[in-house]
């Protein structure tokens, strides 16, 4: 079984050092949020994504908190960070559980397959599955 497991941090600019577990980061005053991915499956074709304020690597399976926001699913998921503001760009939203705290703004925008298209050929956007290639 393959088992990839990548952490990232959002910075107002995403950057990214190559490894297994790769940090970039997004950071608004001292207070930092974490984009965590791991895939699994025969062919690593299954995702969960997790936005969180802990760098805490994430395992698959691993049961919801109530402190993360969680995406599960391959489907495509882009970030835009925009001053005090996270935007993500995705098919299926999420849940914010009552407990995630953060002084960072998240809106989550719903996207179709034509929206898809435009952010994939969009430098302002970033994909999460491409943050570190």
């Amino acid at each position: 079984m393959k088992k990839t497991i990548l952490t990232f941090i959002l910075f107002t600019h995403f950057s990214c050092i190559e490894s297994t577990n790769t940090n970039c980061f997004y950071q608004v005053n001292n207070e930092k949020l974490y984009v965590k991915s791991v895939y699994w499956g025969l062919n690593g074709n299954s995702r969960t994504v997790k936005i969180s304020k802990n760098k805490k690597p994430i395992v698959p399976h691993e049961p919801l908190t109530t402190t993360d926001i969680t995406y599960d699913g391959y489907f495509p998921i882009y970030l835009k960070a925009e001053k005090d503001t996270l935007f993500i760009y995705t098919y299926v939203l999420a849940t914010i559980p009552k407990n995630f705290k953060s002084n960072i703004k998240i809106k989550q925008i719903e996207i179709s397959n034509k929206g898809n298209m435009m952010f994939m050929n969009d430098k302002k956007y970033i994909d999460v599955d491409k943050i570190c290639e």
